[in-house]
């Protein structure tokens, strides 16, 4: 082999770890910045069972869980107890459910899975751009490579969710690089063999989620459609005539069946294979429902719910009927009537759906939609870098679609292009009926890279910075251009609304607020005001005035406003920043901060409401990101409701009486307090109890400070308990970390009359330190 040539291998190989490297640090960027130290929404519909199956070594759909009214395929689950098997947490293995931080390592474990099979599915686009671009393989893959590595949504999903489309998407693109392979001529065998590993891949997938085996039909369609194109450009001469064997003279064959013998075995053996995955799930829905029940209920409930016109309960409904197969009937029997009974609306969603699947993050987060955040807990500038992303891979997707995707399939290139394009129309279509299915942007993100990274690839550029070449160039083919026009004005519609030129001028003037920050200066004084504050709060009313109904100007503001210790002027900002979004979770740490700082305010109701909500609601990149005031007398009150800035993993407060409040841990819990002295802190003084429940024996509870350890015996009944702490490990300024762990009690365990669903770990009261 020539040097050149070794040396191109060593350069492609060099490449190919930057990427995954590159890959890789993103992706634990995004989990560092908002690890899950809470579940939410439907992600305990995953980790329920898998936390059961390795705790009681026995499957449990999420059927059976209390308050849900839907079933849940399993190959999500099985894939987080598999990572769960990794976590050597005696306290994470004996959680109950998902109710305790106790199961923060395995939430760890299942987000690192995750980010495994996100990197594993880049390989894979990879793969299938080298097959797509021969001519230009190097390049387009190393494109491919570095986009599918950086790619926002891509990146972040899988690093900060429980979510299913990891898994799936991974199964969906080895089913296509395996179907690629698949042939409209030569050996049977193998286009029998590609076809039942494809098959049982899209059966796999559709384990982990349904939409994959919608592809099926797609991926038969395929087949036939590369057959018929064979055959013709057999006939015309276009490409060499196949030679069969005597056994299989296919051009001589006359009939239906025996002209298209090859896609309908082939067809055949992927519908048997796919269903064959699929069969022991269903086995497992017979055995425990008495009735059929191919996968789940979960996504033909979205069905109904977009389609809810008549402004059903359907939660209601559906609980009044035991068999989730019931169910499944009542959904799409409901979801259809909706459809037929209005069908103005029907038609009116479904225009709305085709522009929502290119929608922007920034403006649902305007129209105060964060469900549909693809970060947990986003702030607005964090989704900037993230919609610009995907406007742009979306805009060079599209015009790779219509430039070098619309190739005919008589060659394996156009094959493989040709199924990228079917999974794409698969995604459009499904959500036009069911636009939830496309909210992460994952599904169809993998086919818009490959079709981005080729247009890149093999576009030359030099064509393109020449403005008569290029004209020339538009003029030869029209359609060409034609068509990305018609499908970027589609991209970019659906990505504008009415908000988003305020919203720009909004942000330009909350950015040219932070920049005077930044450069501005700080006094000596005890409040160390910042000199460039009062030019970043006129900025930030100026963008007020551009957007008044945007929440974030506001906040800013209150956030600049309590730091230069201008503590009225924050509390009033964050009114008008809670009025207009208040499930914020910046609004809601700071507004507690700020009052934790005011022990003479009396709280309204609807402040109070704010700071006793469940952490869920800010846990994650705002905790994480969040610098929580300085006690002046280094004691910390747990259970005020004004402590959510320095406390990870508690309940509620709890208050006997209006002098005396407290929480309950979940078992493994964090406290944080900025120290304000200079001095090493000696000593933590902590205010404890046991649950007064069950046993009458101590607790042992561990805590440990900045890596040191201690256990305490903690009995029911509030005691104080001092712990030492390590002073050489201590610098000036520093936040002083205690990690609490304990067993858990659970209140319906020993109190079988209760509805209080906690598993209750140690109380604390108040946490200070001493020099």
């Amino acid at each position: 082999m020539k040097s050149s040539t070794i040396g191109a291998l060593k350069a492609l190989y060099l490449h190919v770890l930057v990427i995954f490297a590159i890959g890789l640090g993103v992706r634990l960027a995004y989990w560092s910045d908002a690890r899950a130290y809470s579940i939410g929404a439907d992600e305990p519909d995953y980790v329920l069972p898998a936390q059961t199956l390795l705790r009681d070594g026995h499957y449990v759909d999420t059927f059976i869980t209390p308050g849900r009214t839907w079933t849940r395929v399993p190959l999500t689950s099985l894939v987080f107890a598999a990572s769960f098997l990794f976590v050597n947490d005696g306290a994470a293995r004996g959680a109950v459910g998902d109710d305790a931080t106790l199961m923060q390592p395995r939430y760890d474990a299942l987000n690192m899975a995750q980010i495994a099979e996100s990197l594993v599915t880049v390989a894979l686009m990879m793969l299938l751009t080298a097959r797509i671009f021969p001519t230009r393989s190097k390049r387009a893959v190393l494109l491919t490579g570095y986009i599918g590595a950086l790619y926002p949504p891509l990146a972040s999903s899988p690093a900060q969710r429980a979510l299913s489309e990891p898994t799936s998407i991974m199964l969906i693109m080895a089913a296509i690089y395996a179907l690629s392979m698949w042939s409209p001529h030569g050996s049977l065998r193998k286009a029998v063999a590609v076809a039942a590993v494809s098959g049982g891949l899209l059966g796999v997938g559709a384990l982990a989620r349904p939409i994959a085996l919608m592809f099926l039909p797609f991926a038969i369609v395929w087949m036939f459609i590369c057959y018929i194109s064979w055959q013709r450009a057999s006939a015309v001469g276009i490409i060499k005539q196949i030679q069969t064997s005597a056994s299989e003279p296919e051009q001589a064959k006359s009939g239906l069946i025996r002209r298209f013998h090859r896609p309908i075995t082939c067809g055949l053996v992927a519908t048997v294979m796919c269903f064959l995955a699929i069969s022991p799930w269903t086995l497992y829905n017979y055995r425990h429902y008495g009735r059929f029940l191919l996968l789940d209920t979960a996504s033909a409930t979205a069905y109904w719910n977009y389609h809810n016109y008549r402004g059903e309960d359907i939660t209601a409904r559906m609980s009044a009927l035991p068999n989730p197969a019931d169910r499944l009937s009542l959904i799409v029997k409901e979801g259809t009537a909706n459809i037929l009974e209005y069908p103005e609306r029907a038609i009116s969603g479904v225009v709305f759906s085709f522009f929502y699947f290119w929608h922007m993050e920034s403006n649902s987060a305007v129209l105060l939609n964060p469900w549909d955040m693809t970060q947990r807990d986003p702030d607005v500038p964090d989704l900037l870098h993230s919609d610009a992303a995907f406007l742009l891979v979306g805009l060079a997707g599209v015009c790779g679609l219509v430039g070098v995707g619309l190739r005919r399939p008589s060659d394996r290139a156009g094959r493989t292009l040709l199924l990228l394009n079917l999974w794409l129309l698969s995604m459009v279509l499904l959500g036009l009926l069911v636009p939830y299915d496309g909210r992460y942007r994952l599904p169809a993100a993998p086919a818009f890279i490959i079709l981005a990274a080729g247009l890149f690839a093999t576009t030359e550029w030099r064509a393109v910075f020449s403005p008569r070449r290029a004209l020339l160039l538009l003029r030869h083919y029209p359609r060409v251009a034609i068509g990305a026009m018609a499908l970027c004005l589609w991209v970019l519609a659906g990505a504008y609304s009415p908000n988003i030129p305020p919203l720009l001028r909004c942000l330009y003037q909350s950015w040219r607020g932070d920049i005077a920050l930044v450069t501005g200066s700080f006094s000596n004084g005890p409040d160390y005001v910042n000199s460039g504050a009062p030019t970043a709060l006129a900025r930030y009313k100026l963008a007020q005035q551009a957007f008044p109904g945007f929440f974030y100007p506001y906040r800013r503001e209150a956030e600049v406003a309590a730091a230069n210790r201008l503590d009225d002027l924050a509390r009033q900002q964050y009114e008008t920043s809670r009025r207009l979004a208040p499930d914020d979770p910046y609004s809601i740490l700071g507004f507690a901060d700020l009052a934790n700082r005011h022990a003479d305010w009396k709280l309204t109701g609807d402040e109070r409401k704010w700071v006793l909500r469940d952490e869920s609601d800010w846990l994650g990149n705002p905790w994480n990101s969040f610098h929580p005031s300085t006690l002046r007398d280094e004691r910390l009150d747990i259970g005020s409701g004004r402590d959510i800035g320095y406390i990870r993993g508690f309940y509620a407060p709890d208050q006997p009486s209006s002098s005396f409040n407290y929480r309950w841990s979940r078992g493994r819990s964090t406290v944080r307090i900025p120290a304000s002295g200079t001095a090493p802190y000696k000593f933590a003084k902590l205010r404890l109890s046991a649950p007064g429940i069950g046993p009458n024996d101590p607790m042992a509870v561990r805590i440990e400070a900045e890596g040191e350890g201690t256990t305490l015996n903690v009995a029911p009944g509030w005691a104080d308990y001092t712990i030492k702490l390590p002073t050489e490990k201590q610098t000036t300024g520093q936040v002083i970390t205690l990690e609490i762990t304990s067993p858990t009690r659970k209140v319906s365990q020993y109190m079988p009359n209760s509805n209080d669903p906690r598993s209750l770990g140690v109380g604390i009261d108040s946490i200070s330190l001493q020099h």
